[in-house]
């Protein structure tokens, strides 16, 4: 019987070691990975602020007189401030989503700690009953069937508990990932709609602004 328990506890010991492994792993890669894009946006940022400059100038020089250089003096501001509006929104929702996927992920550990824990002292009562019952002259057959019963259901009990912390984690995660689709595709809406009225505005005095944001209708998180 001691034999027994003593490789249930040493799968217990693996398996516990492989979520703390793929859990630190998960770990690195989500780290990795949102360092990866910040760098990456902010370049995107820097490069699309550079074609944006460009285009500008090119409108001054397209402006020949005081209420043209005023035209495009706003339309520079209004652009500026929709690139600046959408920024906002679009770092909110991305903070939003990895504060929202820091929670998960935290809950995700408390509950398969607590999952692990609860196995183990289910394991442990198990075994203890089982001496108990052999102390009190209880037929081994009994006592054998009784601990196999106990250990089975620590065993279902801590694989279903397994199953349903990681299903939670997902079904959270997707709500994440909506979430925050929907916030980042109302940036860019607002966004376009903001650059068309500037457009419009600028082409009532100057005409038609040439490429003025072609960078504009970009739909990454810029």
């Amino acid at each position: 019987m001691s034999e027994r328990v003593s490789t249930l506890e040493g799968h217990l010991n693996e398996r516990t070691g492989k979520i703390e492994e793929r859990r630190n792993e998960r770990n690195s890669m989500i780290e990795e990975k949102t360092s990866t894009r910040k760098e990456r946006l902010s370049e995107e940022r820097s490069k699309r602020d550079a074609q944006i400059s460009k285009h500008i100038a090119k409108l001054d020089e397209r402006a020949a007189t005081d209420a043209q250089r005023a035209a495009v003096t706003a339309f520079q501001t209004a652009i500026a401030r929709a690139i600046s509006t959408r920024r906002t929104a679009a770092d909110s929702a991305i903070t939003a989503f990895l504060d929202g996927v820091k929670k998960l992920v935290a809950d995700r550990k408390t509950a398969i700690d607590g999952v692990i824990l609860a196995a183990k002292t289910a394991k442990t009562a198990a075994l203890e009953k089982a001496k108990t019952d052999c102390a009190a002259g209880i037929a081994p057959a009994t006592v054998r069937t009784a601990l196999t019963a106990g250990l089975k259901s620590a065993r279902d009990t801590f694989t279903n508990s397994i199953r349903k912390a990681q299903e939670t984690f997902k079904t959270g995660f997707a709500a994440l990932l909506k979430t925050r689709k929907t916030a980042i595709d109302k940036a860019h809406s607002d966004f376009r709609a903001a650059v068309e009225k500037a457009k419009t505005d600028l082409k009532a005095v100057l005409g038609e602004p040439k490429n003025a944001t072609s960078s504009g209708n970009s739909t990454s998180t810029d």
